[in-house]
């Protein structure tokens, strides 16, 4: 258990991008930082720079595993449970919609989808009544042109 920290908070996809951002904003602003992401280099290295204010859970969004792991490192690490819950990791397809890999279709959408869902469930069980932040991060749109951009569905 380590520091005061005024607010604790969950972060998905905290290895790059918004997440790592948010993560990084969060950490500045006088929270503890539990972030999550596939790349486990990444999170010890976010681990060693940003201190003890962030802890790093490896692993895949959409794990029952991983998010049970993501409420237990909280309380481990801060010494009191997540209030807020940012629910940022996904994927989209590589190439254009004309291109793209359907044979990975599947996963995507049990990142962005199903894994986003679960999490929402499990941090509607979890967090401290009266003090319930929830956010999900992520588009409205299906795809981009039928010749160039990416394929990527997010809600």
């Amino acid at each position: 258990m380590s520091g005061n920290y005024a607010r604790i908070a969950i972060v998905t996809g905290s290895t790059s991008g918004i997440g790592e951002a948010t993560t990084r904003k969060f950490v500045t602003a006088g929270f503890g930082v539990v972030g999550n992401g596939r790349n486990a280099a990444k999170l010890a290295a976010l681990e060693k720079e940003i201190g003890s204010a962030f802890r790093g859970i490896a692993g895949d969004a959409a794990d029952n595993a991983v998010l049970e792991q993501l409420f237990a490192a909280a309380k481990e690490q801060f010494g009191k449970p997540a209030d807020i819950v940012i629910v940022n990791a996904g994927r989209g397809l590589g190439g254009s919609v004309r291109d793209a890999d359907l044979s990975q279709f599947d996963d995507m959408i049990r990142i962005n989808v199903t894994g986003t869902l679960t999490l929402l469930q499990k941090a509607a069980h979890e967090l401290v009544d009266g003090q319930q932040r929830v956010s999900q991060v992520g588009g409205g749109y299906c795809y981009r042109r039928v010749g160039g951009g990416t394929a990527h569905i997010a809600i």
